[in-house]
Parts: C-alpha cells; sequence; structure tokens
C-alpha cells in the first residue's frame, strides 16, 4: 500500500527584521545565532525566511490515485516590498510546481499574507481563475470574517488576500467556513483551531501511517523556534501566542508528532524533546519525502 506522501513547496522567501517580528534585540540573536549558524541577519538587521506550502498526497483505492492537498500558498508577491521589515525576495514556485487542477483542496489555516497569497491566477485569455480551479477552499470562519472586516490591524496583516478572497466568492469557488476548534477536513486531515497570531490561526494534522505531522503558522523557525517566549510581533495577543505555542509544542512532545516548520529555509521537520533544563529542543525527523514521479 503506498504511504501518505508529503512534499513541501517553495512559495518564495522573505526578510525579517528580528526586533520588530520577534521582538530579541541583534546583539541577543547574534549570540544565539553563534551556535545555530542558520539565521544571520543582514547589514539592516533582518533575517531571511523561506516560505513553503505543504503538498499532500493521500494514496487512494486505485494504484496511482491521490487525493492531493495543499496547505497554504504562500506570500502574495504582486507588492514585492512590503515594509521594511518584510521584503519578497524571489517569485512564488507555487505554479511551476504544482498541478493546480488534480488538487481536492486547498487549506488555509491562516489568512495572513505570509500564508495565503496568490489565491487567484490569470490564465492565457487573461481571466482570473482560482489558483487551484477544482478544488474546495477550506478556511476558519474566523479568518475570513476578520480578513474580510476594515480593522486597521487587520488590513495591514491580509493586504491582497482580502480582494483574493472577494474574488474566489465573484468566481463561485467552493469555499467551506470551519466553525468548529477541531475538524477532519479531508483523509487523515485534520484542522484544529490555535489563535496567537491571527484570531483563527489554525494548526493541521496529518496523519502519515503510524506517525502524524504538525503543520502550523504559530511555530517560526528561529534560533527560538521553539522557545514560547518569543513571540511574532504581528501578534495582537501575545500572551494567546505563548500559551497556544507552548500548548502545541506540549502536545508534539506527548503524542509524539513530528513538527515541520513552514518558515525555515532548511526545510526542518523535528520531533520535540526536553533537555537537561526542562526546555523544548527539537531532534530531526525523515518525515518529508519526494513525490511519486508520474505526480510531478
Amino acid at each position: 500500500m503506498p504511504r501518505v506522501q508529503i512534499k513541501p513547496i517553495d512559495t518564495s522567501s522573505i526578510k525579517l527584521d528580528v526586533t520588530y517580528a520577534y521582538n530579541v534585540e541583534k546583539a541577543i540573536w547574534r549570540n544565539f545565532n553563534l551556535n545555530d549558524g542558520k539565521s544571520p541577519t543582514d547589514r539592516q538587521n533582518r533575517v531571511t525566511m523561506a516560505n513553503y506550502a505543504v503538498q499532500v498526497n493521500v494514496p487512494g483505492m486505485e494504484d496511482g490515485e491521490y487525493d492531493i492537498s495543499l496547505i497554504g500558498t504562500g506570500v502574495g508577491m504582486r507588492d514585492p516590498i512590503f515594509t521594511r521589515e518584510v521584503l519578497g525576495a524571489k517569485s512564488n514556485q507555487l505554479m511551476r510546481t504544482l498541478q493546480p487542477k488534480l488538487v481536492t483542496r486547498v487549506i488555509l489555516p491562516s489568512l495572513h499574507f505570509l500564508h495565503a497569497g496568490n489565491l487567484i491566477t490569470y490564465n492565457n485569455r487573461g481571466d482570473a481563475e482560482p489558483i487551484c480551479p477544482n478544488a474546495e477552499f477550506i478556511i476558519p470562519r474566523e479568518e475570513w470574517d476578520t480578513a474580510m472586516d476594515n480593522h486597521p490591524f487587520d488590513a495591514a496583516a491580509y493586504r491582497d488576500v482580502r480582494s483574493d478572497l472577494k474574488m474566489l466568492e465573484k468566481l463561485g469557488a467552493d469555499v467551506t467556513l470551519v466553525d468548529d476548534d477541531e475538524a477532519d477536513i479531508g483523509p487523515g486531515i485534520k484542522m484544529e483551531r490555535s489563535g496567537g497570531v491571527t484570531p483563527a490561526n489554525s494548526t493541521v494534522i496529518i496523519s502519515c501511517g503510524s506517525e502524524k505531522l504538525m503543520v502550523s503558522p504559530l511555530l517560526f523557525p528561529t534560533p527560538f523556534h521553539i522557545d514560547p517566549a518569543v513571540q511574532f510581533g504581528f501578534s495582537a495577543a501575545q500572551r494567546e501566542a505563548y500559551d497556544e505555542k507552548t500548548r502545541l509544542l506540549e502536545k508534539a512532545e506527548r503524542e509524539r508528532q513530528c513538527i515541520f516548520f513552514p518558515m525555515d529555509p532548511l526545510r526542518r521537520a523535528v520531533y520535540i524533546d526536553r533537555d537537561r533544563t526542562g526546555s523544548f529542543v527539537g531532534i530531526e525527523c525523515d518525515i518529508l519525502s519526494q513525490l511519486d514521479p508520474l505526480l510531478q
């Protein structure tokens, strides 16, 4: 029986000011980076982050048949420079890698512009169409409602995503809004509400045979990526983000779930353990695999 296949897809890289985004001073970041060596800052105090979508192939009843899900769509690149702190560094590779017509569902656990850009594409005639024309778009309802309101913070956090969502409606795309805190949304795929970064930011849990993979926009790949005390600067609810990040890390440790960091340039996936001081540490796992060549 073929196994579930997980493939990260590069959807752009960005630069984030570490003080603005993580509330960590440059000197402190540099001290941690002496041991990490993987997240150096440039002269403007920015660190380069990748941004991966995740393609999930669940084998069907027939040989060579797969149910294909896409988690996230990456940074919107219509405005290459968002702010001084966030810079689009290269173009989204999603459409060069994905076969969009084969995708069954697009799962958007967060509608923040870092994770849900590029929902609309344009065909050779110049007509707008959903990025995956045959897919169901699955979105937490409160994320949808927040993205559509006009609060100044939300306007900054969701940027072009709002117009893409309105276009999805206009085009009659199949959009499912999830109300439940936990919901089964596809074969072996569950969405769990998290909060913290955005109001209904959610975590996706994927069953891969005997293992489970956690994908959460709340967990970021920095020298502090599994330190709950370091919060993403766009969050308006620091305490909530701290509590939720801690809960996710404890859940991953307790249930032996592997975490994939969507913004890690090294494309790492780790199990969570504790060191002698009781702090969280990551142990790399090999849950990521390449897809069947027939699907590429």
